[in-house]
Parts: C-alpha cells; sequence; structure tokens
C-alpha cells in the first residue's frame, strides 16, 4: 500500500511540474499578444487612412478633412459629422465608405471579424437618382463598383459582400449572381 500510494505521488507530482510550466507558457504567450494588441489610437489611425482612401477611391466631390472621430469613431468628411453634411449623395458615399473602411482594416490585419458587407441600393442618392450636381457623377456610380471589384479580385476567399442594386452599371456585370427580372415568369 505504501509503494502504491509513493507511485501515485511521484505521478502527480510530475503532473503538477507539467501543469505548472503550461500556465508558465500561457503566462508568456498572453504577454506577448498584449504587447502587439493594437492601441485604439493606432486602430481610429488606421480606420481614418482607410475612409479617406475609400473616400478618393469613389471619387467623392470636394474631399477635405476626412478622418475618423477618436472619441465616436463615427466619420467626419468637411469638419463636419456625417449626419450633418448638406446632401444625401454626400452621406450615402461616407455611409458606404466607412463601411469599406472596417472590412477592408479586418482584412488588412486577419481579423476574425466576420467580413460580410450587405448593401441595399447604396448608389440611390449618386448618379442618376442625385438631386445635387455635384453626386450626378455616372463616375462616381463606376468607381465604387470599381472599388468593389478591386476587393473582390485581392481578397475573393476572406469576404462575401452582398449588393441589391437596380441598376448597376454595366462595367460591374461580373459580380452579379443573381438577376431579378420583375417577371414572376423569368
Amino acid at each position: 500500500e505504501h509503494r502504491k500510494f509513493r507511485r501515485l505521488a511521484q505521478g502527480e507530482g510530475s503532473s503538477l511540474s507539467f501543469v505548472r510550466a503550461r500556465v508558465e507558457r500561457l503566462k508568456l504567450e498572453a504577454s506577448h499578444l498584449n504587447d502587439s494588441k493594437p492601441t485604439p489610437e493606432g486602430v481610429v489611425s488606421s480606420l481614418s487612412r482607410l475612409f479617406l482612401d475609400s473616400l478618393r477611391m469613389v471619387r467623392f466631390p470636394d474631399l477635405r478633412d476626412a478622418r475618423i472621430d477618436p472619441k465616436t469613431y463615427l466619420p467626419i468628411v468637411r469638419d463636419q459629422p456625417y449626419g450633418q453634411l448638406s446632401s444625401n449623395g454626400a452621406i450615402s458615399l461616407v455611409v458606404i465608405s466607412w463601411h469599406i473602411a472596417v472590412l477592408r482594416y479586418a482584412l488588412e490585419i486577419g481579423s476574425e471579424f466576420p467580413c460580410l458587407l450587405m448593401m441595399d441600393s447604396p448608389m440611390n442618392h449618386i448618379g442618376r437618382a442625385a438631386k445635387e450636381e455635384r453626386f450626378k457623377d455616372q463616375q462616381i456610380v463606376d468607381a465604387f463598383y470599381e472599388m468593389l471589384m478591386s476587393l473582390h479580385r485581392d481578397h475573393r476567399a476572406e469576404f462575401q459582400i452582398f449588393i441589391v442594386d437596380n441598376r448597376p452599371p454595366i462595367g460591374a456585370r461580373d459580380l452579379v449572381s443573381v438577376e431579378f427580372t420583375g417577371d414572376p415568369n423569368v
């Protein structure tokens, strides 16, 4: 009985050593992860860069002072929060560019963030449907779809995007998966 207890104690001792070593390795890994974790300022800076780049890519008219507010995390363009911009076209492009910037950031850092973006009529106040002259430019619509096609080419396996648009430009036909005709027989 005494030998049996001794063997058991030795086994427990080696298990305890294993557990202690594992705990130390985990503490070291956690420390490294904390050291490499981006700061909130760094994230906002990256998002601001991607947001500005997205606005440039879609040819936002009169683009200036575009950034993400570090306190509210909301987009600012022309020194105004996006909700205070004077046109629906400007607001639409800012919202789209903000969501694209978040998606691009997640792709850039290899985030586990679900890389899925859904948009319904993203060009609703831009192009032909725009009321403000600066946003009637079809080149903005074309540039938006070119940006999406570029993302699709570069990151096809890493994200999904669903867009409902009644009038996508001809250049975006390669992105169309399903086309509804409005005819229940077709």
